[in-house]
């Protein structure tokens, strides 16, 4: 019946919210189709409640009652006029009847007939029909079909004749449009729920028993197209599944018709999203049909992006910052859509996407021995890279044009690599890989130059174009941490050069602005009675104004969690050639999670670079969370700002080996006190500054793992 439409999982009239299936109902559904996916729907919805023949009375008050209280006759209504006449229920049941108006009997869509009037199906409430018992009788047992010189017409336009569609030209029954799409969702149903228990069936004009037959397949996939589901469906629907405890599937899920029945393709599977920056997140699924012409990815409901076949992973680009999408992924082809699938996931903060590259770069060129030839590109740009939006090409023998176009596929994460080795290379080598490939990009001999192409415009090379002699043979070249972009000019002063066959290499890059320069010694991450320790120390620092740290629970995004400008703790040096170490505690974590941590330097232009490398993961044991208290605690110098002299006072919890320092903000250590096994208990001491330039200076608290810092200020 035509009116509200539902199109697949996704609801987007709130009318129908209400009629939905269970949650997990069709799950071994998914990854299916054709036959399998038959065999899945008939398995889900096999086994329903049987009620008796002469319950059907009852039930279909539920099941078929029209808003003003009268019998859904699909035989007599005319939904877009008055109909010739209504029924009652119980009191106009049939029982003898001449004509049209006197009755109403219980119509088998599926005549009883085609299946020997055995149970269950004779009582099967998805099939069956409260309808006008003179039009029931006069439709006997003839197939469903189209009419153009009808032998009888009923009141509301139901027609009797010749069929016209293409396959079968027999007597037929039309049913009015509006109802078709309805008696098409019947027989799907009928189909599925019984196919493989239909032994005993007949071999009928319209089904070779639970089969329909193809030109009755075609004309009710028309019909089921034309008549899409409408609320009257949905309601029965539910209402028979109180009932009876089954579904009609292909009411819930339109499109399983053109899966089961036609060539549409099955679902993918296993959706996630992951990877997430502030305004992108990456979607991953697994590929379970070979007929998809690509998929089409929805974010919140809205068709927003689409994918070639064979793909398994999307970035989806342009979202806001720090927001929760919902996302849905569904193969297609010209046949139909797929069943959705569905994941959630949230954007991080801005911070998330600064990075210090400008693009995608070649970082590692190896022509080693024999077939030991590789590539690896590197993400340097702080947000995931879509890597079929690019392309790289050769050279051969230092002549002609750039081909051998190679077009790498899958989404690269920010700091992450992506290696490109020969199929005949070592074991060893292809051990590295991230793909292994036989194409010509990967067959250089020392004087093939390569390309990395974006938009067929070149980003990057490595090699000398136009030089037959060998620039690169026999050696492994990295491309040094400091360069953070790609170039179409090679120069050998941006390469280190290293031996034939080292390997050693590959996988690890980094790169480092000169503008953001700190050395970072080490980064750690260690559990402390249920919270985690993060601790760092850098071997020397440059205008740096400080840290942040970010951390992502499970896969889910990373977000930042403490900074320099909010934890005195966390500010850094303007300059400083010595080793300086840092801690962090993290308090606010959950026992059986699972976290990862992130260190980035900010310079005092706010530019920061993360250090992807040194992330931290672990995992907090399961159990009662405990929040510790404070070791150590710095209360603020006063007075402040101070002329010459200040108290610094501090508290010790627990007995500790405690370091007091005084710093500028050039790095010069002013003034330390080191107190060895200090009890626990108040303190202060005495700032003397006279010989001190004004300025500001960092006083730094260090004592049983924690280390405080807070800015005082130096007015003469």
């Amino acid at each position: 019946m035509k009116g509200q439409i539902r199109c697949g999982l996704m609801l987007t009239v709130t009318a129908l919210a209400l009629a939905a299936p269970p949650n997990a109902y069709y799950d071994t559904a998914y990854g299916k189709e054709g036959t399998a996916l038959r065999q899945s729907l008939h398995d889900i919805i096999d086994e329903h409640t049987v009620v008796s023949y002469s319950a059907l009375w009852t039930h279909v008050q539920t099941t078929d009652k029209k808003p003003n209280g009268k019998v859904w006759d699909i035989y007599s209504d005319i939904p877009s006029s008055t109909p010739p006449y209504e029924y009652t229920f119980v009191s106009d049941q049939c029982g003898n009847y001449n004509s049209e108006g006197d009755c109403y009997n219980r119509e088998h869509s599926w005549p009883q007939s085609w299946f020997n009037e055995a149970s269950p199906m004779v009582s099967d409430l998805f099939h069956i029909y409260p309808t006008d018992g003179y039009v029931n009788g006069r439709r006997g047992n003839y197939p469903f079909g189209e009419v153009n010189n009808p032998s009888w017409t009923s009141q509301n336009g139901s027609k009797i004749g010749p069929n016209v569609s293409s396959g079968y030209s027999g007597t037929v029954f039309e049913p009015i449009d509006a109802y078709k799409g309805d008696l098409a969702r019947s027989f799907f149903y009928m189909s599925v729920r019984y196919y493989g228990e239909d032994s005993l069936w007949d071999i009928t004009d319209m089904s070779s028993r639970a089969d329909i037959k193809s030109w009755a397949l075609a004309l009710l996939a028309d019909w089921h197209k034309a008549d899409p589901v409408s609320d009257k469906e949905l309601n029965r629907n539910e209402a028979i599944y109180s009932i009876q405890h089954n579904r009609n599937p292909f009411i819930d899920h339109p499109e399983l018709v053109a899966m089961t029945f036609g060539d549409a393709p099955a679902s993918p599977l296993n959706l996630t999203a992951e990877a997430p920056t502030a305004h992108s997140i990456t979607l991953s699924w697994d590929d379970m049909s070979s007929r998809e012409s690509g998929y089409y990815i929805y974010v919140n409901g809205a068709k927003h992006d689409s994918t070639p076949a064979n793909y398994n992973s999307k970035l989806v680009e342009n979202l806001e910052a720090e927001r929760e999408y919902q996302f849905a992924v569904r193969a297609y082809n010209s046949a139909g859509l797929s069943l959705e699938i569905n994941a959630s996931g949230s954007t991080g903060t801005a911070e998330d996407s600064a990075g210090i590259a400008s693009e995608l770069i070649i970082s590692e060129y190896v022509e080693g021995s024999s077939y030991n030839k590789a590539l690896e590109l590197y993400n340097g740009i702080g947000s995931s890279i879509n890597l079929s939006d690019y392309e790289l090409r050769k050279q051969t023998n230092g002549a002609g044009d750039f081909g051998s176009p190679f077009y790498p596929l899958g989404i690269l994460n920010p700091g992450e690599t992506f290696i490109i080795v020969n199929g005949q290379a070592s074991e060893a080598l292809k051990a590295l890989a991230d793909t292994i490939t036989g194409s010509g990009i990967i067959t250089f001999n020392g004087n093939d130059a390569v390309a990395l192409y974006k938009n067929n415009t070149m980003l990057d090379l490595v090699g000398i174009p136009n030089m037959t002699g060998n620039w690169g043979a026999d050696m492994t070249l990295v491309r040094k941490s400091s360069v953070t972009a790609p170039s179409n000019v090679f120069d050998f002063a941006d390469w280190d050069q290293y031996p034939q066959d080292t390997f050693e290499y590959l996988g690890d890059h980094e790169m480092t602005d000169e503008s953001l320069a700190i050395q970072l010694f080490f980064f750690s991450a260690r559990l402390d009675k249920k919270q985690v320790l993060l601790s760092w120390s850098t071997a020397s620092e440059s205008e740096n104004a400080g840290f942040l740290i970010f951390r992502q629970e499970g896969n889910g995004p990373m977000k930042k969690i403490a900074g320099w400008q909010e934890n005195a703790a966390l500010r850094g040096f303007v300059f400083s050639s010595q080793n300086i170490f840092y801690e962090y505690l993290d308090k606010n974590v959950n026992p059986g999670a699972t976290y990862t941590y992130l260190l980035a330097s900010e310079n005092l232009q706010g530019q920061h670079i993360r250090h992807w490398k040194q992330r931290q993961t672990l995992k907090i044991p399961a159990g009662e969370k405990t929040i510790m208290p404070a070791k150590v605690s710095l209360k603020p110098i006063s007075p402040n700002p101070f002329n010459t002299s200040s108290m610094i006072r501090y508290t010790v919890h627990e007995n500790s080996d405690i370091i007091l320092q005084v710093w500028s903000l050039s790095g010069n250590l002013q003034k330390m006190w080191i107190q060895n096994n200090q009890q626990s208990g108040e303190y202060s001491v005495a700032l003397d500054a006279r010989d001190w330039a004004s300025g500001i200076y960092i006083i730094r608290l260090s004592g049983n793992g924690v280390s405080l810092s807070q800015k005082a200020i130096l007015l003469k």
